[in-house]
């Protein structure tokens, strides 16, 4: 059974890609000599915002970040509302007292901007962040792993790529794909992946998977506790149908005694 349900953030929990490339194409575009076009801003994602600005802002990329998170904030009262289904997904797995973690590309400033946005500052237990410096997905996987000391079936994450995909393969845990973003290839994503939501689905599919998870756990259980019960009376009258033996053979001792 599942300990710590893990999530992304841009494109699983909202629908924050297109405000996110607009707020950096308008920001940070004037620091370069054309517009930026989503491909090149793209190619920036899995580092955070620091890094994806340093990457193409160069030395000026302190001031561009000033403009950046003034932009990210304003574009943001757009987009004010996580996807149909999450929050229920969320509370579904509180009442079973699952461990609910938010793994990010985003750093911790544009982070906390979105999280207020969505109404959603509280309900994370867990936050990790990007890294300027290189995508660290699977190592905050791993971190979480070891602080909690579960094994890697008790842990899986929710993301929206490929390479969430990939990552989460390359430690060996569980990933469910979200297509509920228009613009996700839901066919690459089912190609890649055997667990899938589909986008017609919103959170459905994720939340009836788990559900299946938790009650064939449960049956394990019960199924164990019967088990060891079983064993558990088996040793008592292992014990029981011993000291008879010895009660019988000490009356026959004494008896030719």
């Amino acid at each position: 059974m599942f300990k710590i349900v893990a999530f992304d953030m841009d494109g699983t929990i909202a629908d924050t890609i297109p405000m996110c490339i607009k707020a950096f194409r308008n920001s940070i575009s004037p620091y370069t000599d054309h517009e930026l076009s989503r491909e090149e801003i793209l190619q920036t994602f899995g580092l955070n915002e620091i890094g994806m600005v340093k990457a193409i802002a160069g030395q000026n990329w302190e001031s561009a970040m000033e403009d950046f998170y003034c932009q990210y904030s304003l574009l943001h009262n757009e987009v004010t509302n996580a996807f149909p289904g999450i929050l229920k997904l969320i509370t579904f797995l509180k009442k079973k007292n699952i461990t609910i973690a938010l793994i990010t590309g985003k750093g911790k400033k544009s982070c906390t901007i979105t999280l207020e946005k969505l109404g959603l500052s509280k309900v994370f237990d867990e936050t990790l962040y990007g890294s300027e410096i290189s995508p660290n997905k699977k190592k905050n996987m791993e971190y979480l792993l070891k602080k909690y000391s579960i094994s890697k079936e008790e842990f899986c994450y929710i993301g929206d790529t490929v390479q969430d995909i990939k990552d989460c393969q390359d430690i060996g845990v569980v990933c469910f794909s979200a297509a509920w973003q228009e613009s996700v290839n839901a066919d690459i994503l089912e190609k890649e992946n055997l667990v899938f939501a589909g986008a017609k689905d919103d959170c459905a599919e994720i939340v009836v998977k788990l559900e299946q998870d938790f009650k064939e756990q449960a049956v394990k259980t019960q199924e164990k506790a019967f088990w060891t019960d079983v064993v558990c009376h088996l040793h008592f009258l292992k014990r029981f149908f011993e000291d008879i033996g010895l009660g019988l053979a000490d009356r026959v001792t004494a008896r030719v005694v």
